[in-house]
């Protein structure tokens, strides 16, 4: 089971400090996927904060964003199983509801939620 508590996380009994405040944290099989406070990016820019991490605590991979503009951001998981461990779903600040590739972090499917 995963816990979190601002910038720190903790998983199969081991404890790691990310670089972000974490707003969300799903564990799938042997990787957490995190969503970091998007407060804490740039907001002249899309906020690149979900990522897969490893055991190790590793960043395996940063998620695609579906748009570019410049409130672009990940906000939380969407708890719904889909095709077991092969997707994640994920909403964003901007109204769309978005799904992705475990293996790679590409964002595969959009869908306009606002």
């Amino acid at each position: 089971m995963v816990q979190f508590h601002q910038s720190t996380i903790e998983f199969n009994e081991k404890q790691f400090n990310l670089p972000y405040s974490i707003l969300d944290a799903e564990e799938m099989g042997e990787f957490v996927y995190v969503i970091y406070d998007y407060m804490e990016f740039n907001k002249n820019s899309v906020a690149n904060n979900l990522v897969c991490i490893n055991q190790l605590g590793e960043v395996v991979w940063v998620a695609e964003n579906p748009t570019n503009q410049s409130n672009d951001a990940y906000t939380n998981f969407m708890r719904i199983k889909l095709k077991g461990s092969e997707y994640i779903a994920v909403n964003n600040f901007v109204g769309v509801s978005c799904l992705i590739e475990c293996s790679t972090g590409k964002c595969l499917k959009t869908e306009v939620t606002k």
